[in-house]
């Protein structure tokens, strides 16, 4: 399958690129997994290993393009300074967190004023999607990745209830799409810009 991965990533730096009128100077991607998408944004807006910044629960493979991090269990708090990224990118985390408001006012803390937020999130916008969603994760992390020790406490929730929690943690919807619609797990990407 690697030709079928490369072109998958490919894709989704693509579709996560879309929501910038230009690239930024300095990118946190939260939810990183392998990095490999962070990588090809870094390539792609030539941005230094020190400014593309890779964290996940999981270990981060290194790369010479990207820092790679690796976040504590429970992700309470964001190890970066305030207001030192332009961007951040969070794919699949929400769901991941016990109270995702903390970890919002924590992406609130950690992007400047004014720049943006892109987040990628399972639209389980109904009881079915919930459960497919919710099994799909376990067994991706579980059996497919082995990475048994992922929090899984099934935060699945239909996107606006993602974009109002967002909108009360600081932040404006400027677009929201569906990248993948043939996707069963129907993924949905929602930019925003943080308030002050």
């Amino acid at each position: 399958f690697p030709a079928q991965e490369l072109e998958r990533v490919a894709k989704r730096a693509q579709q996560i690129a879309l929501s910038f009128d230009e690239p930024p100077k300095r990118f946190l991607d939260l939810g990183a997994g392998d990095g490999q998408v962070t990588q090809k944004l870094a390539e792609s807006w030539k941005t230094s290993p020190a400014n593309a910044v890779a964290m996940d629960v999981i270990p981060v493979p290194s790369s010479p393009l990207v820092t790679s991090v690796q976040m504590p269990q429970g992700i309470l708090r964001i190890p970066a300074d305030s207001r030192s990224f332009d961007a951040a990118i969070v794919s699949m985390v929400f769901h991941h967190v016990e109270n995702p408001e903390l970890l919002m006012a924590e992406l609130h803390r950690v992007i400047k004023e004014g720049e943006t937020l892109v987040v990628r999130e399972a639209d389980a916008n109904s009881s079915t999607s919930m459960a497919l969603n919710g099994f799909a994760d376990l067994l991706f992390y579980s059996v497919l990745e082995n990475h048994p020790d992922v929090p899984m406490p099934n935060n699945f929730l239909p996107s606006d209830t993602w974009i109002r929690l967002l909108k009360q943690g600081g932040f404006d919807l400027i677009g929201a799409s569906n990248p993948e619609p043939h996707n069963p797990l129907a993924p949905v990407q929602l930019t925003f810009k943080r308030r002050p």
